[in-house]
């Protein structure tokens, strides 16, 4: 997208305008925002995947989805590229452990500390 006048001058005199850090800020509150999981998407990206779409079946945030049969270490692979696709990322695949993707709390929990 274009950019406007305003951010042009913006760019080539942040400091004289004292914006230095709003837009820093903002772009970094961007990149954190679209890294976002919430519970309910994983739940519907698991279901969808992993159990043909039954929206029925219990899926607590903090089951854990290897011991439960849900999925397999390969499984935990194309649950990692599902949300490299919907969220625009690369996870390397040192990362797609059961530590980091075993539950919906673990892969909010390892999607989170991508963001900080």
């Amino acid at each position: 997208m274009p950019k406007s006048g305003l951010e042009k001058r913006i760019e080539q005199q942040p400091s004289a305008l004292g914006l230095n850090n709003a837009f820093s800020a903002s772009r970094d509150f961007q990149s954190r925002l679209a890294l976002f999981v919430n519970v309910d998407e994983l739940r519907d990206l698991i279901r969808s995947v992993f159990l043909g779409g039954d929206d029925t079946f219990p899926l607590a945030a903090d089951l854990d989805l290897v011991a439960n049969g849900i999925c397999d270490s390969f499984a935990l692979l194309e649950m990692a590229m599902a949300i490299e696709q919907r969220k625009g990322l690369i996870i390397p695949d040192s990362d797609v452990t059961v530590e980091n993707f075993g539950s919906i709390d673990r892969i909010r929990a390892y999607l989170e500390s991508r963001t900080h």
